[in-house]
């Protein structure tokens, strides 16, 4: 075998095993687009978690004014597309706000474990209670 032959098939698996290493590596960092962390999928509920978020906050400041009627909040709170995080959440505000004599004690737990929702429904508690 020739000595050019054996220098190159000593670099060509140099390099392949320094690419295998360097992809291992970045897959195992999350570093690439396509990673576990950052799939399309999981970008797609935190999207969908932050809409949810959003819609609601609003949807709670309408009925948290002087004038707004608590008759159609049920329905608008259905009209909602609800991320798989938010699914226990969405059911207590209906069950809390659809049914006849609103506890405040119930919206008061939820605002202790959604903090994220406290200062809007703390408002809309105040105005309406």
């Amino acid at each position: 075998m020739n000595i050019s032959k054996i220098v190159f098939l000593a670099i060509f698996l140099l390099v392949c095993a320094m690419m295998l290493t360097g992809i291992t590596l970045i897959s195992e960092l999350n570093i690439l687009p396509y990673s576990n962390s950052v799939s399309g999928i999981d970008l797609k509920q935190k999207v969908l978690e932050d809409d949810y978020q959003n819609s609601l906050t609003k949807l709670i400041q309408k009925y948290s004014q002087p004038n707004n009627s608590l008759d159609s909040i049920g329905d608008d709170l259905m009209e909602l597309t609800v991320p798989l995080k938010y699914q226990e959440l969405h059911l207590k505000l209906i069950t809390t706000l659809d049914e006849q004599g609103i506890e405040q004690a119930k919206l008061k737990k939820i605002v202790d474990d959604y903090s994220w929702l406290a200062s809007t429904l703390s408002l809309f508690i105040i105005n309406n209670f």
